[in-house]
């Protein structure tokens, strides 16, 4: 079975580094991210989902028939974000941080 996660994010100090482990330890990594970064370049092998994560419609449609491993949400501050991401999530991943 394929390793995989979802990413919120990915361009960031944090998130950017994960991203490169990930692929080191050979996971198949995804990010959702707007794509207008310009401090981080994404791997070629990373798939990137360009959009704003919080258009709830349009998440729910690309995340259709989709499931990770895991979802790492490093966008997430509030309870709100929380509440919305476990939300839009929740039927799409093993493990949610």
């Amino acid at each position: 079975m394929e390793k995989s996660i979802l990413i919120v994010g990915g361009t960031g100090v944090i998130s950017f580094a994960i991203v490169q482990e990930a692929i080191k330890q050979g996971i198949s990594v995804t990010c959702i991210n707007r794509g207008q970064t310009k401090n981080q370049k994404l791997d070629d092998n990373v798939e990137v989902i360009k959009a704003d994560y919080r258009d709830r419609k349009l998440m729910e449609e690309k995340l259709r028939n989709r499931h990770f491993g895991a979802v790492l949400d490093v966008l997430c501050y509030k309870k709100e974000d929380i509440d919305y991401s476990i939300t839009l999530f929740r039927t799409h991943c093993d493990q949610y941080l």
